[in-house]
């Protein structure tokens, strides 16, 4: 599952951010893309399959009011620099940073807890990162289609770059919002992937 953040957009270069990941995809004079990765848990406990669906239910990520077993959050910021031409205006400098929160479950066994539920759990969270993972993929290539559409933003004037920048980056965010959804949908949101809580025997 994967909310969609407001977007935010600068003029100046914005400052580097910390991350546990980064992945620059360079353009030159066309720009780049920066993906900022984190991975966040919520701890669970439980000594059975009924109590680790409960501890889900109970701690996982909420978003629209409703709980998931796993969530991404993407963040999306732009910046440029407007260059006046004989022709009007064009963009150079561009940048984008996705900053990429992946939130998941984490649980630790008790002593003694049977093999049986472990392999299960190691299963469904092997595919739950596997589902959040294509959420991911999605994002990168969201800032890569901003990044290419800003290097063929023109306008007659500066005055009109911003405003026209922006349609042209949101138009993009709705497609992809488009693509979140269908790919939730066509996933079940993770099941058909087998993330499923509990496994099915």
């Amino acid at each position: 599952m994967l909310p969609r953040l407001p977007l935010l957009f600068l003029l100046l270069v914005v400052a580097a951010w910390p991350a546990q990941a980064q992945n620059s995809y360079p353009g030159g004079a066309t720009g780049y893309v920066r993906s900022d990765v984190r991975v966040q848990y919520y701890d669970i406990q439980g000594r059975s399959a009924g109590d680790l669906l409960q501890a889900m239910l109970r701690g996982g990520p909420e978003w629209q009011g409703q709980r998931y077993f796993g969530l991404t959050n993407t963040e999306v910021r732009y910046s440029y620099t407007r260059i006046p031409t004989t022709t009007g205006c064009d963009l150079t400098d561009i940048e984008v940073h996705l900053d990429i929160t992946i939130t998941l479950p984490r649980w630790q066994p008790f002593s003694g807890t049977p093999y049986a539920l472990e392999r299960a759990w190691h299963q469904f969270d092997r595919a739950l990162q596997h589902h959040e993972a294509g959420h991911q993929r999605l994002a990168e290539e969201e800032g890569e289609m901003i990044r290419r559409t800003l290097v063929g933003v023109r306008t007659p004037t500066c005055e009109a770059m911003d405003a026209e920048a922006q349609q042209q980056v949101e138009r993009v965010r709705a497609t992809y919002n488009n693509l979140h959804r269908g790919y939730d949908s066509r996933t079940e949101h993770g099941r058909s992937q087998g993330a499923i809580w509990p496994m099915p025997e």
